[in-house]
């Protein structure tokens, strides 16, 4: 997932890669990561979007499309709630 993190990733497409069952990858992934494979996904898109959003002068809607969320509004939303800040505050509180 994290070589290509803005493939619209299912949990069928991840247990078809690996070769499990859906429900057995979803219940061993959280035993070994401590999260489901889709809040992996998302934290690892943020944490990539959060470096870009400090390193580069991209708008933010091309941040988000570029680390595979849908809208620029979809991303803003989810940024928000796994960071606690939107994009844009982000952006201002990086020296």
């Amino acid at each position: 997932m994290e070589r290509d993190s803005t493939r619209r990733w299912t949990l069928g497409d991840l247990s078809r890669e690996v070769g499990l069952a859906p429900g057995y990858l979803a219940a061993l992934f959280v035993q070994e990561v401590g999260v489901s494979p889709h809040r992996y996904l998302t934290e690892h898109r943020i944490r990539l979007a959060r470096h870009l959003l400090a390193t580069g002068d991209l708008p933010v809607t091309a941040i988000g499309l570029a680390e595979g969320f849908g809208s620029g509004q979809h991303f803003a939303r989810v940024f928000r709630r796994v960071t606690g800040e939107s994009p844009s505050e982000h952006r201002r509180s990086v020296p």
